[in-house]
């Protein structure tokens, strides 16, 4: 059983009642049920009940049953591809497992006419998921034209609020708070007073200053300013502010598309929807606009080839290139430029035919490391979930999820570092980042990057300081907290 949002309330409940009455009447028991409440059908990934059913039939264990039942074909899905709606089918069957739609008018008997009309029923609902994202998208344009917000975080310095239909504030959200009623709307209004004024300062530093997005980002951690996250200020979230027309009292929609859950990707400028004075400003739209003339002035100033000759210029001085390097030296202009010019200093590296630092690549292959166990154990951490019988979904965060809607979960996987190489190892786990967190699941890696010394499953709540730090000399010191694999973990 599926349905696509919580709107649809009675949709289970109508599915569960179908498929019993089909069950009751041709003398079937049903022992087990899987279900996505809430849950698109363009995309398998966050669809647990799927999943879970897939990882069920294909385990090789055996299953208590001999048949599916299925409410209808989009049951299955809505995929853009209809072959993987027919692919899922295809493994239940090959795995002995019958599947029954009780609410289509054939019977799956692999028929010509039921292969016929399955194809066309697959082929409808992707048809129908396309057409309904032009639907959504031009009503959501159209709201978008009249200013109303329409979807994610206000941002720094500003706040969501529902309002009704005469115009009145309903209520300010919470961060992931939905509108009360059906009939309101989302806006934009300015959020706490000291918000507002270091909005301001920022533009004003930028703009009178003479600061770029590295010093600011400097001076508001100096300044133990805390940012919309609770983490530490960067250049990129200084920049992301200096350039956001909302600032200045504009909602701008349509910056990206990502239709049918596909890759998102960049929309041109022309493809922007605006709308002026939708909200109360932040900023004067005189100091905005100067703020927009000095960072293209300033981006324009120098080539391509300009910055990669001061990139031969430094390695043919010291006879390597490093961040420590660009940032002292005064005739460079700052690590951000080349960065925003090549995305990666190793990419500028290798347009100026100047080969990394040993340390850099060793960085790089310990970084490409790291990064390919996070991914394998997020996966696992999937299936655990799922294999555990509760439901999974991502957080608003990297490497967070919640489980079963409720418990937010957090996965950091920890490198071993030293100070020296006399010096033992530590492992360090923030603990409360997002502040919500309820649990860490800390994945301790072995000084080689390629295997894992420990798991642990461990409650922020037992500990009162952000930061958990494991030390090589006390290796039983949370043993308490510690499994030896994630199937243990969650119990299975």
């Amino acid at each position: 059983m599926r349905m696509s949002s919580d709107g649809q309330i009675e949709s289970i409940p109508n599915q569960r009642l179908a498929l019993s009455t089909y069950a009751r009447h041709h003398k079937m028991q049903i022992v087990r049920e899987y279900v996505d409440p809430g849950r698109s059908g363009v995309a398998i990934r966050q669809r647990s009940g799927m999943l879970r059913l897939i990882h069920d039939v294909t385990a090789g264990t055996g299953v208590d049953f001999d048949a599916v039942l299925v409410y209808d074909v989009a049951r299955w899905g809505r995929f853009q591809d209809p072959d993987e709606s027919a692919h899922y089918e295809f493994i239940c069957k090959n795995a002995g497992i019958k599947v029954i739609y009780v609410a289509e008018l054939f019977a799956n008997d692999d028929s010509l006419a039921a292969l016929l009309l399955k194809t066309l029923s697959r082929a409808r609902a992707a048809e129908d998921s396309r057409v309904l994202s032009v639907k959504v998208f031009a009503a959501q344009s159209r709201l978008a034209r009249k200013g109303f917000k329409q979807g994610g975080p206000a941002g720094y310095g500003l706040r969501r609020a529902s309002i009704e239909p005469s115009g009145n504030v309903r209520r300010e959200l919470e961060a992931g708070e939905r509108k009360g009623a059906l009939t309101d709307h989302v806006v934009f209004v300015p959020g706490p007073v000291s918000e507002v004024a270091w909005v301001r300062r920022i533009f004003d530093w930028y703009v009178y200053g003479d600061m770029g997005d590295t010093e600011i980002a400097r001076a508001l951690n100096a300044a133990a300013v805390p940012s919309e996250s609770g983490r530490l200020w960067t250049p990129p979230i200084i920049a992301n502010m200096l350039t956001n027309e909302k600032y200045i009292g504009t909602l701008v929609y349509n910056r990206t598309t990502q239709k049918l859950q596909t890759t998102p990707t960049k929309n041109p400028n022309r493809e922007w929807i605006r709308k002026r004075d939708a909200f109360p400003a932040l900023v004067d739209r005189e100091v905005f606009c100067r703020a927009q003339e000095l960072r293209s002035q300033r981006a324009q100033r120098f080539s391509r080839e300009e910055l990669l000759g001061m990139l031969r210029m430094v390695y043919r001085e010291h006879g390597k290139v490093s961040t420590k390097l660009i940032s002292e030296d005064a005739r460079l202009p700052s690590i951000n430029v080349f960065m925003n010019r090549f995305e990666t200093l190793t990419k500028a590296l290798e347009f100026a035919d100047i080969p990394p630092t040993p340390r850099a690549t060793k960085l790089l292959q310990n970084f490409r490391k790291t990064e390919a166990m996070r991914r394998e154990k997020f996966l696992e951490i999937c299936e655990c979930v799922i294999c555990a019988g509760a439901s999974i979904s991502s957080g608003h965060h990297k490497n967070t999820f919640m489980i079963n809607d409720e418990v937010l979960v957090r996965m950091h996987v920890s490198r071993a570092r030293r100070l020296h190489e006399s010096k033992p190892f530590r492992w360090y786990f923030p603990l409360r980042w997002p502040e919500e967190t309820q649990f860490v699941i800390a994945v301790q890696l072995e000084p080689n990057y390629a295997e894992i010394r420990a798991l642990y499953l461990v409650p922020s709540a037992d500990f009162s300081y952000p930061m958990l730090i494991m030390r090589e000399e006390w290796p039983d010191e949370y043993r308490r907290y510690r499994y030896s694999s994630l199937e243990e973990m969650f119990g299975l």
